[in-house]
């Protein structure tokens, strides 16, 4: 049985049809454009690309505050953290350590349940 030869040409995406690409040689900024985050619009500047990236990072950077949990600065603004409750030596479930440590198990099993097993391949 004779390989089936590959087809090499790319699949029509909406920068592609513009007939030649304007970030060819740079495939970062490539990437960017055709998955839509920079314009894709031949006439955008430089200086244009500059901020519609540099909003993306602030955007990305508030997500990420906002998001991301810092175990160390209490839920309730106070200044210390009750040590006898919220220390990674706590056995008291309801601890912020103990919830670290419960979504950590949890975090594992979802990635052993999503990890392709090698042996059953």
């Amino acid at each position: 049985m004779s390989p089936v030869p590959m087809e090499t040409t790319m699949p029509e995406t909406a920068s592609c049809s513009l007939g030649s690409r304007r970030f060819g040689d740079l495939r970062g900024v490539q990437w960017r454009v055709d998955l839509g985050i920079l314009p894709s619009s031949p006439s955008a500047s430089i200086d244009e690309l500059r901020r519609v990236t540099a909003n993306s990072r602030r955007r990305y950077a508030a997500l990420r505050k906002q998001l991301l949990v810092d175990p160390h600065v209490p839920k309730d603004g106070g200044s210390s953290p009750d040590l006898v409750m919220d220390n990674p030596l706590s056995q008291n479930p309801d601890s912020m350590w103990g919830r670290f440590f419960r979504n950590a198990e949890l975090e594992k099993m979802v990635d052993q349940d999503l990890t392709p097993d090698p042996d059953t391949g």
